[in-house]
């Protein structure tokens, strides 16, 4: 949970501000990767977590489940960055607010 917040936090950061060293320092503290992949030390910690708490016989559902949902949450972030520009081409005003 913890992981979350920071990547969250680290998201209101790159939102909010343009100065180098803080967009760094999010970088860094809030685990934001270029490919959208779930990289780092946030990966080993989730991974262990869930080992040591699911039975052995579940393991395997346990993890496919959290890549599934991973990959889909990175695919529906990708969708959702083109959303500025499809309002753009459609000549909505909230468009200009947003980009």
């Amino acid at each position: 949970m913890l992981t979350g917040v920071l990547m969250a936090f680290a998201g209101l950061v790159f939102a909010l501000t343009d100065a180098v060293w803080l967009l760094l320092a999010a970088a860094f503290i809030g685990v934001i990767s270029p490919g959208g992949g779930d990289v780092g030390s946030s990966l080993a910690l989730e991974q262990a977590a869930m080992a040591e708490t699911v039975r052995p016989v579940h393991r395997t559902a346990v993890f496919a489940s959290g890549n599934l949902v991973a990959s889909a949450a990175s695919a529906l972030g990708a969708l959702a960055a083109g959303v500025p520009t499809l309002m753009h081409r459609w000549g909505s005003e909230f468009s200009m607010r947003i980009a």
